[in-house]
C-alpha cells in the first residue's frame, strides 16, 4: 500500500499539491471533520 501510494502521490504532487482523487475526498472529509 504504501508503495503504491507513494508512487501515485509522487504523480499527482507534479499535478497538483492535493493528493490522489480516490483518497482526496475520503481523506479531506476526515481531515475537515
Amino acid at each position: 500500500m504504501a508503495s503504491s501510494n507513494g508512487a501515485n502521490n509522487h504523480a499527482s504532487h507534479q499535478t497538483s499539491p492535493k493528493p490522489p482523487p480516490m483518497p482526496s475526498p475520503l481523506r479531506s472529509s476526515k481531515f475537515c471533520q
